[in-house]
């Protein structure tokens, strides 16, 4: 049996698709506004990761400088006198000459005499805020019999500066009391807890006559 004419001209007319897909110029639409998309991602989370150490120094830093005016402010109040610009002794290998020097009289002996004396020193050194004097033991006191001192490294990056004139702080340094400031190195804008204090100890010695058999100290 043959198709019909009518059959076969419905068959001759029906519609060719073209096959479906993107341009080029679609597809380089398509990559720029990706692109611009995952660059403005990248860009918010970068900016949150820099936020967010930003953050975590500046904790850091508070920290570091709480830990230090309490270690400071318990050494100078058991200290008899405060100097300045004092050189370092028995500091190796460090050398030069300190910030702040705290005369700390040893629990046994005369407390007038001056050999019996441990000095501490708080100095900067290699861009490290740093402690040489007599250890500290577990207990927290001062191991004043060591035959050596300890050296070691009070915060990383930080620097201590003395603060000689009252200024703002409304006190000036002294031999009984010290002004200073904590510069950390990563803080971003400069100096940090400005204006910090530590006293020494208020002493009074008694100078017995002469004669009295008693030593000098004793009242």
């Amino acid at each position: 049996m043959k198709p019909s004419r009518h059959l076969v001209s419905s068959f001759c007319r029906l519609p060719i698709t073209k096959a479906s897909g993107l341009t080029l110029v679609e597809l380089l639409v398509a990559l720029v506004i990706a692109g611009t998309l995952i660059a403005a991602a990248g860009s918010l989370m970068l900016s949150h990761m820099l936020n967010v150490r930003q953050i975590e120094r500046g904790q850091r830093n508070r920290e570091d400088a709480n830990r230090f005016n309490y270690l400071l402010s318990v050494e100078a109040s058991e200290s008899s006198s405060i100097a300045y610009g004092v050189a370092l002794s028995g500091c190796s290998p460090d050398t030069g000459t300190s910030q702040i020097a705290l005369t700390v009289p040893k629990r046994v002996g005369q407390y007038a005499d001056t050999a019996n004396n441990s000095t501490i020193y708080y100095y900067n050194s290699e861009g490290d805020l740093k402690r040489c004097g007599p250890p500290v033991t577990r207990n927290g006191v001062l191991s004043d019999g060591s035959l050596s001192n300890a050296v070691g490294v009070v915060s990383r990056r930080t620097t201590i500066a003395v603060i000689d004139s009252s200024g703002s702080c409304g006190v000036a340094s002294d031999q009984r009391t010290v002004v200073y400031s904590l510069d950390f190195a990563e803080s971003g804008d400069g100096r940090y807890a400005q204006c910090q204090i530590a006293r020494a100890k208020t002493v009074f010695v008694c100078n017995p006559p002469v004669g009295s058999g008693g030593a000098v100290g004793d009242c």
